[in-house]
């Protein structure tokens, strides 16, 4: 059964915790019972606030891996990694480079939502619509190639939480 969740990404470009309102996402996830996760955010402050297509995978009491698509001539795709804390998720961020170093930290919060079947009806033709007319090519191959390896990815995500390396 899915559950709907409020998400909110702070992040900063240097390698500091000095995050403020302005540099922020967020939006709503749809979080299956395996971890999976994918849903719809706006970046407020942005000059771009049109809808961006996040998805991942989500562990509530460990971990989150969220990548993170804008329209390419907007921007690129970014992961966001974060360990559990006493108040959301503190990690870093990157472009979806192999090699690439991080651009700089992240906090992450979520909270659960009453499943009113309307609103997550709403987030699900969100996401849709997202996929079938927003996204372009590069990010379709992208999102294909990590629901094919969706299994093994959940695994290698848990052993990372459990060395605690991100």
């Amino acid at each position: 059964m899915k559950k709907l969740m409020d998400i909110k990404g702070f992040w900063n470009m240097s390698d500091n915790w000095e995050l403020n309102d302005q540099d922020m996402w967020e939006g709503n996830i749809l979080l299956e019972d395996d971890g999976w996760f994918e849903g719809i955010v706006t970046e407020p402050y942005s000059s771009y606030q049109k809808d961006q297509f996040v998805f991942g995978i989500y562990y509530p009491t460990k971990i989150i891996e969220l990548f993170k698509i804008v329209p390419t001539h907007i921007g690129k795709l970014l992961v966001f990694r974060g360990i559990r804390d006493a108040k959301g998720y503190d990690g870093y961020f990157k472009p979806i480079l192999f090699g690439t170093a991080p651009y700089g930290r992240t906090h992450i919060i979520t909270q659960y939502r009453e499943n009113i079947e309307t609103e997550i009806q709403n987030v699900e033709d969100k996401i849709e619509k997202y996929k079938n007319n927003l996204m372009d090519e590069a990010d379709k191959k992208f999102y294909e190639n990590i629901i094919s390896t969706k299994i093994n990815m959940k695994e290698t995500i848990l052993r990372k939480y459990q060395k605690r390396k991100l």
